[in-house]
């Protein structure tokens, strides 16, 4: 019968209607300026609870140079995607550390408005210092890295980036189990 797509294509519209995209993706797969930025961070290896600070081992000044800080833009990020990725890198600290091993027992995560990364300025020569760049991975459409610009300095120059990133990734850090994965 002719009239089943019809049909279909009316109830795919009704879903969309009721799930409040009225037909158009609003999921912009790239990074907008507006973005939040999420950082997974595990207590005693990146984030001191009890002190309320983020360790130096958040960022890795080596991420910051070359291979890229770790990030998810929480408008794409599925919470079912980054809470796999955090059992297995729970599981990688089990495995090189023993069963009972703490070092990645809590999961925290940090939030950081894209704006307040992109405006960060380097001292030295009045430039933006970092750049961050939407990096989708098999399996995480939401991921993003974020480094330095200049990529060639000695480590000084990274310790002083990291620095002024600390204040940034610090003013929001949620508890794995209290953190809202949506921007509603």
């Amino acid at each position: 019968m002719m009239m089943f797509p019809s049909i279909k294509a009316f109830l795919r519209k009704c879903w969309r209607f009721y799930h409040g995209d009225n037909g158009q993706t609003h999921k912009v797969k790239d990074l907008l300026n507006e973005d939040i930025l999420i950082r997974t961070l595990f207590d005693s290896e990146h984030y001191n609870r009890e002190l309320d600070v983020l360790d130096n081992n958040a960022i890795p000044t080596s991420d910051l140079k070359e291979r890229g800080l770790s990030l998810d833009i929480k408008r794409l990020a599925s919470e079912l995607v980054v809470l796999q990725r955090v059992n297995v890198q729970k599981g990688k600290a089990q495995d090189k550390h023993g069963l009972d091993d703490l070092t990645r027992k809590d999961v925290y995560f940090s939030e950081a408005e894209h704006p307040n990364i992109s405006t960060i300025i380097d001292d030295g020569d009045g430039q933006v210092l970092f750049v961050t760049k939407y990096a989708p991975v098999d399996g995480n459409d939401a991921h993003a890295m974020l480094t330095c610009i200049k990529n060639k300095e000695k480590r000084a120059y990274y310790v002083m980036a990291r620095n002024k990133l600390k204040p940034v990734f610090s003013q929001c850090i949620t508890p794995a189990q209290d953190y809202r994965f949506t921007n509603k």
